[in-house]
C-alpha cells in the first residue's frame, strides 16, 4: 500500500475499524484494533464514554454517548516499553506512517 498525501493516510487510521481486532474489554467498554504496516504496529483504542451535549430544544446539557480514539504506534512492531509510551496524536502517527512507508518493508 502506497499514501499519495497525508488526507490517505488519516483517512486510513480513522478507517481503523477495518483492522483485525485486538481486544476488547466490556468493563471499560474499549476495544483496541491493529494493524502492522511496513514493520510499524499501529493499534487504534476506541473507548466508550459518557459526556454532555446541549440541547437547544430543553436547553439544558444532556448525557450522549461518546467515543475517544487513540493512536498507539509501535516500532519493529515489539513492545519494550509500557504502552502508554507509545501514544501518539493523530498528526504524529501520521508522521510515523510516512516514515515507515519510506524506510520500511512490507510485512
Amino acid at each position: 500500500m502506497r499514501f499519495k498525501n497525508n488526507q490517505q493516510v488519516k483517512d486510513f487510521l480513522q478507517n481503523y475499524k477495518s483492522w483485525a481486532l485486538m481486544s476488547e474489554d466490556e468493563y471499560f467498554d474499549r476495544k483496541r484494533y491493529q494493524v502492522i504496516f511496513k514493520g510499524l504496529k499501529i493499534i487504534a483504542e476506541e473507548t466508550l464514554y459518557i459526556g454532555a451535549e446541549y440541547n437547544t430544544e430543553t436547553r439544558r446539557l444532556e448525557e450522549m454517548p461518546k467515543t475517544i480514539v487513540q493512536y498507539y504506534a509501535i516500532p519493529g512492531g515489539v513492545k519494550k516499553l509500557p504502552m502508554y509510551s507509545y501514544r501518539e496524536s493523530t498528526s504524529r502517527t501520521i508522521e510515523l506512517i510516512r516514515k515507515a512507508e519510506e524506510e520500511g518493508e512490507d510485512v
